[in-house]
């Protein structure tokens, strides 16, 4: 998706073949998913939404990395409803297990995903001020955008 290999059209197909197996994903597998749809542009609701309820299920089984991808996903694909308020708590709770540069990836995610931002943000910052120093532009470019 990322290379642009996966076009919407294909991406919707794809989905509705596969809306059925969502319930059986991994956590691992829904994290991708979400995020080469947000990728590709699908745009298959049935889909998206049923991916959606299954990261809210399995977000105690997200990696960090995981959290990243479905919070830029849920974001991206509109989710909030689904995912607002699941994926920003947990980034919370688990703020210290967090890189640098998924911090900043997660508060770029946190504020277009939540309808509340200002509740989660306080504590993904404090927890990004030890690592600004080795943040690659990237990352403060998503600090910012946040």
């Amino acid at each position: 998706a990322r290379l642009g290999a996966l076009d919407p059209a294909l991406c919707n197909q794809i989905a509705a073949c596969s809306l059925h197996c969502v319930p059986h994903f991994n956590a691992k597998s829904v994290a991708a998913i979400l995020l080469a749809c947000a990728q590709s542009g699908c745009t298959h609701t049935d889909f998206l939404d049923s991916l959606g309820k299954a990261a809210s299920l399995k977000i105690s089984e997200f990696s960090t990395q995981d959290l990243c991808a479905a919070s830029f996903a849920g974001a991206k694909l509109s989710l909030a409803p689904i995912l607002g308020s699941c994926i920003p708590e947990a980034a919370v709770e688990r703020v210290s297990d967090f890189k640098g540069s998924e911090l900043a990836l997660m508060m770029h995610g946190v504020s277009g995903l939540s309808n509340n931002p200002g509740e989660y943000l306080p504590a993904l910052e404090l927890a990004t001020l030890r690592h600004v120093p080795t943040l690659t532009p990237f990352g403060l470019k998503q600090i910012c955008m946040a």
